[in-house]
């Protein structure tokens, strides 16, 4: 009964995803009357999405209990984003800011420079922020004076770009700050609010108490910061407030629950939009890397091994490539993964249970990547949930990027990784995973593009991913057709080798695609391989 209503609140949801692209400026009456009566059993996040497409239509919602609430929910709810976006090394991010002014006038782009300084003059400038951010008056005539694009030329912009992130970069790292200096009012936040538990993705029923007043901030490129709250239930939860572009981060966070084998999903985190440019990321608890464990019982960073540089990948020939890979085998031993779980279980029945979550989170995770095209996978970027065995995956900004060189094959399960699994159990939940996905794919398909509605960029790939969804394409095919680039020949010509072409069909079987790794080792010296963990 559970598993029917929840079925029902997708299918619904998806529904509206689909609605939400067909509405015009002006939403007739009978179609508002539809969403009025389907809102209450739509999920947060729809109705949020929904909500948004139709404040055009504002006055006319006004006749209508659910959505007229819903939009001033909204209203509230924008009013806390923003304080949250001011959680952040106001002179750093300005620096930021300047370096991606830098690359619109290097480029000579007016449009993104505009847009660039409008996100400057509102979120540093008239964003409301706290004592921190009156250092930034310093730097603001000197920025202002180049705002208008036509009004001054390349030289000079860049001249000042260059003095204002000298100016603002000399402070360097600062480990901590204090959040009344940065934001007030984000302190003084009602704790109870319902917006604010919703932005923060928070359980029924579990409200703010406090914020603490230390921000932590993590020594990265991005210096994202760390915000913690006292919860009603008695815990203390930590969120990332990162200036990045998250959209990636956010679709699979949604999408991944409906690719999940069900009983045992991947450890999974919340993603919240708090602007194009600004996201909060839940912290994950608990998690391990891939990295950490390995590293227990084997040194990784003196393996006395080195690999080519992804620039040279494409000129090293094969052969090479595989022998390199081969002497990574031999310092790095199979069951390094393994033998980390070991250690983290009690019993011999506590490994058995952890080592099926491990294994059906994985193949779950494999199937998206695959599906997505998902890059970036080295050993940071592959948690494990410390009490249960479950997989995760972080940062999704290599997502769709099939074009790209230095991006991998279809699926990544190494050694260690298939040390950890039952071959056969794990090839069959692969094959579960897309079955589930295709017979589901209406609904799928819809909710991404609700997602990526508003990446144009991102629309073209998403053909991709429909037809893999339908059967119409092998794991070779679509590596191939993604990559037309002349120059690709060799590439193109052994992956074909290595992931071997069916008989023409229209439509293929699960396990026709492909989906199981190839096991010649050519399929580890790809120029596009970047194994992380032999």
């Amino acid at each position: 009964m559970v598993q029917a209503a929840r079925a029902h609140t997708v299918r619904l949801g998806a529904l509206v995803a689909a609605a939400c692209d067909r509405l015009p400026d002006s939403v007739p009456d009978n179609v508002l009357e539809k969403l009025e009566l389907a809102f209450p059993a739509l999920q947060d996040w729809h109705r949020t999405e929904l909500v948004s497409r139709l404040r055009r239509s504002a006055s006319a919602l006004r006749n209508y209990k659910h959505l007229s609430s819903q939009l001033e929910f909204e209203g509230r709810a924008e009013t806390f984003k923003r304080r949250l976006r001011l959680v952040c090394d106001p002179e750093y991010t300005l620096v930021m800011y300047c370096g991606d002014l830098l690359e619109a006038a290097t480029r000579a782009d007016p449009s993104q420079w505009k847009m660039i300084f409008d996100r400057v003059k509102s979120d540093m400038y008239d964003g409301g922020g706290g004592p921190e951010y009156l250092l930034l008056e310093n730097y603001k005539s000197a920025l202002f004076d180049i705002e208008d694009y036509e009004n001054s030329d390349t030289e000079t912009k860049i001249r000042t770009l260059r003095r204002v992130q000298e100016g603002a970069g000399r402070g360097g790292y600062r480990p901590t700050l204090r959040l009344s200096q940065l934001c007030g009012g984000l302190g003084a936040e009602p704790a109870a609010d319902d917006c604010v538990s919703a932005v923060l993705q928070l359980p029924p029923g579990v409200t703010v108490v406090e914020f603490y007043e230390e921000v932590a901030v993590m020594p990265s490129i991005r210096r994202p910061c760390m915000v913690r709250a006292l919860l009603s239930s008695g815990i203390t939860r930590r969120w990332l407030v990162k200036r990045d572009q998250l959209l990636h981060d956010r679709a699979a966070s949604r999408l991944l629950p409906a690719a999940a084998i069900p009983g045992n999903p991947p450890s999974l985190y919340n993603v919240t939009l708090l602007s194009e440019d600004c996201g909060l990321i839940e912290y994950l608890e608990g998690h391990h890397s891939i990295r950490s464990l390995a590293a227990k019982s084997c040194d990784l960073d003196n393996l006395g091994v080195s690999r080519p540089l992804d620039a040279d990948l494409l000129a090293e020939p094969p052969s090479r490539l595989a022998l390199t890979h081969e002497r990574f085998c031999g310092k790095v031993p199979a069951t390094v993964l393994r033998s980390a779980f070991q250690e983290l279980c009690c019993t011999s029945e506590d490994f058995i249970r952890r080592k099926k979550r491990f294994q059906d989170s994985l193949a779950t995770i494999t199937i998206f990547n695959w599906i997505f095209d998902v890059g970036d996978r080295h050993m940071e970027n592959f948690l494990v949930e410390a009490s249960t065995g479950a997989l995760c995956c972080i940062d999704w900004g290599s997502t769709m990027q099939r074009r790209q060189l230095s991006e991998p094959p279809p699926a990544r399960l190494t050694r260690n990784m298939l040390a950890m699994c039952d071959p056969i159990a794990l090839e069959a939940r692969l094959q579960t995973a897309l079955t589930q996905l295709r017979d589901s794919r209406e609904t799928f398909l819809a909710t991404a593009r609700l997602l990526y509605a508003r990446a144009p960029a991102c629309q073209p790939q998403l053909s991709h991913v429909k037809a893999i969804l339908e059967g119409k394409v092998t794991s070779a095919d679509i590596r191939v057709e993604a990559n037309p680039d002349p120059d690709l020949d060799r590439l193109r010509a052994l992956l074909v080798q290595v992931f071997p072409g069916r008989p023409a069909t229209d439509t293929y079987s699960v396990k026709d695609q492909g989906v199981a790794t190839a096991t010649d080792p050519r399929g580890a010296a790809t120029p596009t391989a970047r194994n992380f963990m032999v």
